[in-house]
């Protein structure tokens, strides 16, 4: 199990134009990671309480499956704090087999008896005694190296619509948002600071 506090940049670019015109410009990407992402509460909303328009969170618990190279990670993340396109947040993650995973995918009970650190966090830290299903969304992840950092620029199709994001974990996020923004701009790429997470979109089935 690993645990690090998480500090990312994410922005939201316009539009599907604005997307195309980076990927362009960045050429070939290092790696791509088609992603799954399931999300899990306690039966009696211990995790997050998950109403929609919500202000009131707690945390986050997702299982996400790389379908291409058939991994499975399970990860929780403490309640974020969104500043100006920053995101911070505690982050506790383990990989799990990708058929025990599937096998969640298809019956969420089973995580009541599951074994490993990380579930074993959140019963303890939230004391979940049956988890459920929240659903979930897809994730198209093209990694990219620059300046030092991984380049993250994704495609995410909700239910209700897709979104184009980048995102970048980073030590000196002031520093690093300036030098992204200057690239952007320079390239005419439009974008805003994102104002939630992936989740927060999800779980009030929009955008913002």
């Amino acid at each position: 199990m690993i645990r690090q506090q998480e500090v990312e940049i994410k922005l939201t670019l316009k539009g599907y134009g604005d997307y195309r015109k980076l990927l362009n410009h960045l050429g070939n990407p290092k790696s791509v990671e088609e992603q799954s992402n399931e999300f899990y509460d306690g039966s009696n909303k211990e995790i997050h309480h998950h109403s929609p328009n919500s202000t009131s969170k707690k945390g986050t618990f997702r299982i996400r499956f790389i379908e291409n190279d058939k991994t499975c990670v399970v990860t929780h993340k403490g309640k974020g704090i969104m500043t100006s396109g920053v995101n911070s947040s505690e982050e506790t993650e383990e990989h799990i087999g990708y058929e025990k995973g599937k096998d969640i995918l298809k019956d969420a009970s089973l995580l009541d008896s599951f074994e490993c650190d990380v579930v074993k966090h959140v019963k303890d830290a939230y004391q979940v005694k049956h988890f459920i299903s929240l659903g979930g969304f897809k994730n198209h992840r093209s990694v990219y190296p620059w300046e030092g950092h991984k380049l993250e620029v994704d495609n995410t199709k909700y239910a209700f619509g897709e979104n184009f994001e980048i995102e970048v974990e980073t030590n000196e996020p002031d520093t690093f948002k300036s030098k992204l923004e200057s690239f952007l701009d320079g390239i005419n790429v439009s974008y805003t600071d994102s104002k939630r997470s992936k989740f927060a979109n999800f779980i009030n089935n929009s955008f913002q």
